[in-house]
């Protein structure tokens, strides 16, 4: 999905100047705690998660190249030697 970020131009240079200044030190506080309340447990559980639903997609893909084309039946028209009336 696009919006107007997807595109630079003066209109968005105008938003980007007008973003406040971050201190950088800030910012490292900040990541620390968030970094200090993190459970390594559930970290370790939603990876094996994601690694779960990758395999499964990549089976998924797999399988649909393994299946077989389907086989197509050739159509014969007969003519009939009588007319319609």
């Amino acid at each position: 999905m696009r919006d107007e970020t997807d595109c630079w131009g003066h209109k968005q240079l105008a938003v980007f100047k007008a973003c406040p200044l971050v201190n950088a030190t800030r910012v490292r506080v900040v990541a620390e705690r968030v970094n200090g309340k993190l459970d390594e447990a559930k970290i370790q559980q939603f990876a094996e998660y994601r690694a779960s639903l990758a395999e499964a997609e990549e089976a998924k893909v797999v399988v649909a190249a393994k299946k077989e084309p389907p086989v197509s039946t050739p159509v014969t028209l007969s003519v009939s030697h009588r007319l319609c009336r």
